[in-house]
């Protein structure tokens, strides 16, 4: 009963979180980042191209990644932050790009070895078992194929924010965003925690690069001859 109330706050939380969350994503740089991150991934990728937006927020990368010639299946266990999804993929409606809801704290709702690449976009730091997580991850991706961890970086963080245009409404929203995060606990880990928890999970770390606001750690699952359960 409290996990599923804990689960029920905070995917209210995440849907409070979709009334702004674009705006952030409005501004040039993080639009720039945006795009830049999925490029990143879909530059790997061969074949179908299918990938999983793990944590997919309004949709802002499975869209960017639709639109670079990925099919795209994006996740989230957020009402609030699937319709906001929903809404921005009907505008630019195409058989490549479809949303759903998932918890990323239980397994993933897909069978073994169905996509080639994985992103997962600040969320690592909400799983409740990241060993666990990693584990699903590696189960879904084919043999040999590509995640894109991207975590929050405090230290490249700009001050866009600053500049984000306001109505009371959404500095309300904000201020309850801003208190309800005072009740909230994110795992934080350092560069080397992370490295250390991709290698343990059997991921090859191909290459690591800061973001506007992030950073990025591209990393490519075993082969077939190397692949086990994970962990």
């Amino acid at each position: 009963m409290a996990n599923r109330l804990a689960s029920n706050l905070e995917a209210a939380f995440w849907s409070l979180q979709s009334l702004t969350w674009d705006d952030y994503l409005a501004l040039p740089e993080f639009q720039a980042e945006v795009q830049s991150t999925a490029r990143l991934l879909a530059e790997r990728l061969t074949g179908e191209r299918r990938v999983l937006d793990l944590g997919c927020g309004t949709g802002s990368h499975s869209l960017a990644l639709a639109e670079l010639g990925c099919s795209v299946t994006g996740v989230d266990f957020s009402p609030g932050m699937l319709r906001k999804a929903r809404e921005k993929a009907s505008a630019r409606p195409g058989p490549n790009l479809c949303f759903q809801t998932a918890d990323l704290n239980r397994p993933l709702p897909f069978d073994a070895a169905l996509f080639d690449g994985v992103l997962a976009a600040a969320v690592l730091q909400c799983a409740t078992d990241p060993k666990g997580f990693l584990a699903e991850i590696r189960r879904v991706l084919v043999p040999g194929g590509w995640l894109l961890l991207v975590t929050v970086d405090s230290r490249s963080r700009p001050a866009a924010k600053l500049r984000l245009r306001t109505t009371p409404a959404k500095w309300l929203v904000r201020r309850l965003k801003a208190i309800a995060n005072r009740f909230r606990s994110e795992r934080k880990y350092d560069h080397d925690t992370l490295r250390g928890m991709l290698l343990t999970a059997g991921f090859e770390v191909v290459s690591s690069s800061p973001g506007q606001t992030t950073w990025r750690w591209l990393c490519r699952a075993p082969p077939a001859a190397a692949s086990g359960s994970g962990g």
